[in-house]
């Protein structure tokens, strides 16, 4: 018997040994086989079935990467509704030997998240808040009308009214919480039900609807005041905004932040959204001080290599000479041929584009509301684009228009699809390690730029850099001479515009067939 099992293993090595180089049909086959004459073995089936196994794995580009979706009662506590790591690797093999440590910990951030919604971390999810805060709008309602909830004596006399019968619950349900054995609980109840201090998240939705923010703009701002309040909760600390003092402050950017790593734009992203949620509270008289005000962690400096850039010309060649979808392709020329920004020219109507001129209403900032003259070598794409509409269309009608209120912009097919054929057509620079890439759609209004500004210097006239600015939607006044060209000297003519814009060209193969070097 022993003997036999020898020989069998003997075949069972050489078989894995020989399986590397057979077509994969045959690889199942021969395991198969193997499992019939060996019952006794245990096979993984690899390298063949682990070719197929791309559980938890998604490919982004050329690269591999772990996704694991969030289950949706959730995600308001993770903050997504998926969780992305990338694995940094084009081959399948190591992925797959990678991923398990990165799904194990996301498994924990999720069961974290879980825990944290069964216990109550977090004012939108804390039992004890949500009773607190149903004692408080009993006493409001009593302190309208002392004889609600009044208490009287069988003869008919008032003994206490509604607010006094209401407080003297209030003291109860506190008591009784902290003789349970929570006396943080106890007062935090206390507190929140007699209203003397009040609930972080009570005025978000009034102070965001006080904004003139944009609606994507607006869920960032909610969701680092949430974030804030799942720390608290988690961290010991009372649910409102009276126990987010300097200190607590100053505690959550070191242990939210800095301990774990967060990169500097992303924690003074959230910090900025609290600042302005406090200055808010401040002008409303519910905060003294704005706590975040110096807890901006310092700019890191960012070299030349990792700055994004403007294409190069024999990148903009390559992207002009393919065949994107047509709607695409126009995008692409008006972005290169005008400066303007990739939302700009989705937010575009019929009625924008008149005599020459594209009036730009829709801007990221108030510089950025200006006349741009078409270029010359544009005419055609606008009168195609505006034969037979009325004027109140998009000149990108086929691009689906969200929903008003809706964070997602209309521009977000185009960027999508863009990225997509950029990186088909090899038009990337992404440097080790690096999130984005160097460039992308926006990298047509930097080489416009450039291109604008390489012109004067090669002698061309009837325009000034501060005309560039202008074109492309830029504040003069940041320039030099702000105050002098940017507030006295008013609007660029649009002589001068036209001028700019025509310096401007596409690069073209030369005789000899080349790129432009």
């Amino acid at each position: 018997m022993q003997k036999t099992l020898a020989g069998a293993g003997g075949a069972y090595v050489i078989g894995i040994f020989l399986i590397e180089s057979i077509d994969y049909p045959f690889q199942i086959g021969f395991l198969w086989c193997t499992r019939l004459v060996y019952p006794w073995r245990t096979f993984a089936l690899e390298p063949a079935q682990m070719a197929l196994d791309k559980r938890y794995l998604e490919k982004h580009g050329n690269q591999w990467r772990v996704q694991v979706k969030v289950p949706a009662p959730v995600r308001h506590i993770v903050g997504k509704a998926k969780l992305v790591r990338p694995l940094k690797t084009d081959s399948l093999a190591k992925a797959n030997a990678l991923r398990w440590n990165v799904v194990a910990e996301f498994r924990e951030v999720i069961a974290s998240a879980q825990r944290q919604l069964e216990t109550g971390s977090g004012s939108l999810q804390n039992p004890i808040v949500r009773d607190a805060l149903d004692y408080r709008k009993e006493l409001q309602r009593a302190l309208k009308d002392p004889s609600y909830g009044q208490e009287i004596a069988p003869w008919g006399e008032v003994v206490a009214d509604g607010p006094m019968v209401m407080r003297s619950l209030i003291s109860e349900r506190a008591q009784e919480l902290s003789e349970a054995g929570n006396p943080g609980a106890g007062s935090i109840f206390y507190k929140i039900a007699s209203g003397e201090e009040t609930l972080l998240v009570t005025f978000i939705n009034q102070w965001l609807a006080e904004s003139s923010m944009k609606p994507r703009q607006k869920i960032d701002y909610r969701r680092a005041v949430l974030k804030l309040d799942r720390w608290l909760g988690l961290n010991g600390h009372a649910l409102t905004i009276e126990a987010v003092t300097r200190k607590a402050a100053g505690d959550y950017v070191t242990k939210a932040f800095v301990e774990r790593g967060a990169h500097w734009r992303t924690a003074n992203k959230d910090i900025s959204c609290l600042s302005s949620y406090w200055k808010w509270l401040r002008r409303k008289g519910h905060v003294e001080d704005n706590v975040w005000q110096g807890q901006s962690l310092p700019e890191r400096r960012v070299s030349k290599q990792e700055k994004k850039r403007p294409y190069t010309d024999e990148e903009v060649l390559k992207l002009i000479s393919n065949d994107p979808p047509e709607y695409l392709m126009d995008a692409i020329f008006i972005a290169a041929l005008s400066g303007m920004r990739v939302e700009e020219i989705a937010q575009l109507r019929i009625r924008d584009v008149q005599n020459g001129v594209i009036d730009v209403k829709l801007a990221k900032t108030p510089a950025g509301e200006r006349e741009v003259p078409i270029h010359s070598s544009l005419f055609h794409i606008f009168e195609r684009r505006c034969k037979g509409k009325p004027l109140d269309s998009f000149l990108f009608d086929e691009l689906p228009t969200p929903a008003e209120g809706s964070p997602v912009e209309r521009s977000q097919k185009i960027s999508k699809r863009f990225t997509d054929y950029r990186r088909r057509i090899g038009v990337d620079d992404r440097l080790p390690g690096a999130r984005q890439s160097r460039v992308d759609f926006h990298s047509f209004r930097r080489w416009f730029s450039k291109k604008a500004a390489d012109a004067l210097d090669n002698g061309a006239t009837g325009y000034s850099p501060w005309t560039i600015a202008e074109v492309i939607g830029h504040s003069k006044e940041d320039m030099p001479l702000g105050m002098t060209m940017g507030r006295y000297a008013g609007d660029t003519s649009l002589a001068a515009k036209q001028a700019c814009v025509e310096s401007v060209t596409l690069p073209i193969r030369n005789k000899s067939g080349r790129e432009p070097e």
